[in-house]
């Protein structure tokens, strides 16, 4: 039997990958292509961008696989019910748009 969100229920769901998925970022493997391809050819980095990316890069080290592997599951489940998943709130004025 397959369970049944309601609308406020998915709403609350979307919201929270959207802010899980911004907590743990992108997975190491991705990061360094995104290094190789996009920073490194911007040229040489100071001290204090070189220490945010490895910070950055051993925070997402750290992420265990079934965290990563539970969000892109219940991901792909939220987005069979259509709509997006959001890493914030709208404003007012946005949603008055």
């Amino acid at each position: 039997m397959k369970a049944q969100l309601t609308t406020a229920e998915l709403n609350h769901l979307r919201r929270l990958l959207g802010w899980v998925q911004c907590e743990i970022g992108q997975p190491p493997d991705e990061m360094l292509e995104m290094v190789k391809n996009v920073v490194v050819p911007l040229g040489p980095f100071r001290y204090a961008e070189k220490t945010r990316l490895v910070a950055a890069y051993t925070k997402s080290q750290s992420i265990p696989k079934y965290v990563r592997a539970a969000v892109k599951s219940l991901k792909r489940a939220v987005l069979e019910h259509g709509g997006e998943i959001v890493d914030a709130e709208q404003s007012k004025t946005e949603s008055l748009v």
